[in-house]
C-alpha cells in the first residue's frame, strides 16, 4: 500500500520506518532539511523514499498526518488535494510551546481537522502528549571522534524533575562511523531506564530494527534486550575490628 507521512518528526519517522519495513511503500515529506528525509528512506530500506508533501499524498491511499499543529494549516496548503483520501492524525491539539491543549472542551484536533479537508476520512490515532512536556529533549553528538574510542550519537531524553537520562534514541561512533560487531547489522539503539530505589535510573529495555541483508532478500530482524528485577547492591560492612598486618619477620608476644 501506498502511504504518505506528512511531518516526518520522532512520530512520523518512526511509524513510516516500521510500515516500509513492513512492505509498504513509504513517501517521507515535511521536515526542517531536506538531509533528515533521505536519511530517514535510507534507514527505513528499499521500500522508502523521501519526498514534498504533494509528492507524498499524491498517489498515496492513506496518509499519516504527525505534524504540530501550529504547522497543520502550512502542511495541508503544500499537500493539495485530499478529496477521498484516508487520514490518520496523531497530531494533539497543543499550544506552540506544548504546554496546554488549545481544543478540547467542546471539540477535538480531529473534528477541527475533519472540517479543514471535509473530502477526506480522518481517523484519530496514535494520540499521546508531547514528550516535551514531561522530558527536556536534546542531540547528543560528539564534538570529536577518535578511533580508539566510541562515543554515543542520537537523542537523549532528560527528565525534568529528576534531570536524569531516561530515555535514548542513537548509536555510538568512532571516526570511522558507526560502531557494531561485524556478525550482527544493528546499529541504532532504542534504549529505556527505569528508576531504581528512587535515586537510580538504569536500562531496562532495549530494541534495535535492521536487516539481514542476504543475495536476493533482506530479512527485518529484531534485537530486544531486557533487564530485571534490578537493584543496587549493598555495600558489604567493614570488620568491627581489623587487625592491623603483621610486619615481615616479626613474632607474637605473648602477653604477661
Amino acid at each position: 500500500m501506498n502511504i504518505g507521512i506528512l511531518s516526518s518528526g520522532l512520530m512520523g519517522g518512526k511509524l513510516g520506518t516500521i510500515l516500509a519495513r513492513a512492505g509498504h511503500e513509504i513517501t517521507f515529506s515535511y521536515a526542517r532539511k531536506q538531509s533528515k528525509l533521505e536519511k530517514l528512506a535510507k534507514e527505513a530500506g528499499h521500500n522508502a523514499r523521501a519526498g514534498t508533501p504533494r509528492e507524498a499524498t499524491k498517489d498515496a491511499k492513506v496518509i499519516f498526518l504527525a505534524a504540530h499543529w501550529s504547522r497543520v494549516n502550512d502542511v495541508l496548503r503544500q499537500a493539495g488535494n485530499l478529496s477521498g483520501k484516508i487520514i490518520i492524525t496523531c497530531t494533539m491539539p497543543m499550544s506552540n510551546d506544548d504546554s496546554r491543549l488549545v481544543i478540547g472542551n467542546t471539540s477535538s484536533g480531529a473534528e477541527k481537522l475533519a472540517k479543514k479537508v471535509s473530502k477526506a476520512h480522518v481517523i484519530s490515532a496514535f494520540n499521546t502528549v508531547p514528550s516535551e512536556v514531561l522530558f527536556d529533549i536534546f542531540e547528543a553528538k560528539p564534538k570529536l571522534l577518535e578511533r580508539a574510542t566510541a562515543l554515543f550519537q542520537g537523542v537523549v531524553w532528560v527528565d525534568k524533575q529528576y534531570l536524569e537520562v531516561v530515555k535514548t534514541y542513537g548509536k555510538w561512533v568512532n571516526d570511522l562511523g558507526p560502531v557494531h560487531p561485524p556478525e550482527f547489522p544493528f546499529v541504532n539503539f532504542e534504549t529505556y531506564r527505569e528508576n531504581v530505589d528512587g535515586k537510580y535510573w538504569f536500562p531496562n529495555y532495549t530494541r534495535s530494527d535492521d536487516f539481514v541483508r542476504l543475495k536476493d532478500e533482506s530479512i527485518p530482524v529484531r534485537l530486544v534486550i531486557k533487564w530485571t528485577e534490578i537493584k543496587p547492591l549493598q555495600a558489604s560492612p567493614a570488620p568491627a575490628n581489623p587487625s592491623p598486618p603483621a610486619l615481615p619477620g616479626a613474632t607474637a608476644t605473648p602477653k604477661p
